[in-house]
This record gives structure tokens, C-alpha cells and sequence, in this order.
């Protein structure tokens, strides 16, 4: 088929897209996503003692905070990178500071429990079950999610936009897991905050890499 004829084909087949169609996709995946990870939550009986101990804590609604602030700063660069040619600018510092803030808040505790003496890595090692796999769990089914809607979607950079779509997961799966983890030590869960959204990023990169290339 000569270039012209292809041109025009394409021309005579043209559908009218409805407006925010990149903004309906992708929070309907967002709250499909969500609301698995929060049923897979629910299913997994809490430990009452570890959760109203940590409800009581400043640290752990500060943690909610940065991760819902990361979540929001990933859907807004997701939502950037599925449409060819738009920029994302200053968008991407919304989700490095409170990327940043989480590592700097697990460095700061190790550094700190070392520094008294206190050894946290075999608490580290001893809740990788109950906290590494109830977290990541958590975040498969909005990286599932997310990754299908720009698979309808337009992303030109699809590694980059499944490992920024793996931040969201990650982060959105730690709020939906909640304080769920039964670890008492706030540099121990903070340590398994950043490798679950490291984890989830590079899952998503290495799936966006392969699902999302035209």
C-alpha cells in the first residue's frame, strides 16, 4: 500500500474520542486495582494487638501520608506518559520527595537503632512473610490494573511508564495493607515500604517493557 492511500485510510477511520477518555481509564483501573488489594487485605485476619498499638503512633500516619501523596504524584506522571507528547515536567519531583522522604525515614531509623546498639535485621528477616508478601500482594492487583489501561492507552516510553506505574501500585498497596504488618518497629516497616515500592517498580518496568510496546 502506497503512503497516500494509507494516509487517507487512516483519515476515513478516524473515531471522536470523548473528553478525559485518558482520565476515565486509567481511575477505573485505579479503584478496580484498589478495591482487590483492600479485599485481599480484609481476607487476612488482622493482629489486633500490633494494630492498635501502631494506630496510636504519629509515625504511622505520617507514613500514610507520604504514601498516599506518592500514589497521587504516580497517577498524575502515569497519566502524563500515556498520552504521546505531553510533558511531565515538574511532575516527576511530586514523586521523588516523598519517594525520598520514605528512604530517608527507614535510613534515618537503622542509623539510629545502630547507633544505641539495637540490631533490627533479624526482626527485618523474621516478618518478610507477614509484611515483604501481605505488602506486595497488596500492590499486584493495581499494577495489574494500571498496566491494562495503558495497554488501551498510548505510552511511547512503556518501560518507564510500567515502572512509574509500579510506584503507584507500591504505594497504594502499602495504604490499602494499612497497619496490617504486625511489625512494632517503625525503621523495620519503613524498610519494607521502600523494598515493596522497589520491587513493584521494577516488576512494572520489566511488564511495561513487554505489554506496552506498539
Amino acid at each position: 500500500m502506497r503512503t497516500d492511500d494509507f494516509v487517507a485510510l487512516l483519515a476515513n477511520r478516524v473515531a471522536l474520542v470523548r473528553p478525559h477518555a485518558t482520565s476515565r481509564r486509567l481511575a477505573t483501573a485505579l479503584l478496580l486495582g484498589l478495591s482487590c488489594s483492600m479485599l485481599l487485605v480484609a481476607a487476612v485476619p488482622p493482629i489486633e494487638s500490633a494494630r492498635a498499638t501502631r494506630m496510636a503512633w504519629p509515625d504511622s500516619w505520617v507514613r500514610f501520608a507520604l504514601v498516599c501523596m506518592l500514589g497521587a504524584a504516580g497517577y498524575r506522571v502515569v497519566h502524563r506518559l500515556a498520552r504521546p507528547g505531553a510533558r511531565v515536567g515538574l511532575a516527576w519531583w511530586s514523586l521523588v520527595l516523598p519517594g525520598a522522604a520514605l528512604g530517608f525515614a527507614a535510613l534515618g531509623g537503622w542509623m539510629h537503632a545502630a547507633s544505641d546498639g539495637i540490631r533490627l535485621w533479624p526482626a527485618f528477616v523474621d516478618d518478610w512473610q507477614l509484611c515483604a508478601l501481605g505488602l506486595l500482594l497488596a500492590s499486584l492487583p493495581v499494577l495489574a490494573a494500571e498496566l491494562l489501561a495503558l495497554r488501551g492507552l498510548a505510552p511511547t516510553r512503556p518501560a518507564m511508564s510500567g515502572a512509574v506505574a509500579g510506584i503507584l501500585a507500591g504505594a497504594l498497596g502499602i495504604a490499602a495493607h494499612g497497619l496490617g504488618c504486625p511489625e512494632l518497629v517503625p525503621a523495620v516497616v519503613a524498610a519494607w515500604d521502600v523494598v515493596c515500592i522497589l520491587v513493584s517498580m521494577g516488576l512494572g518496568m520489566l511488564l511495561g517493557a513487554w505489554l506496552l510496546r506498539w
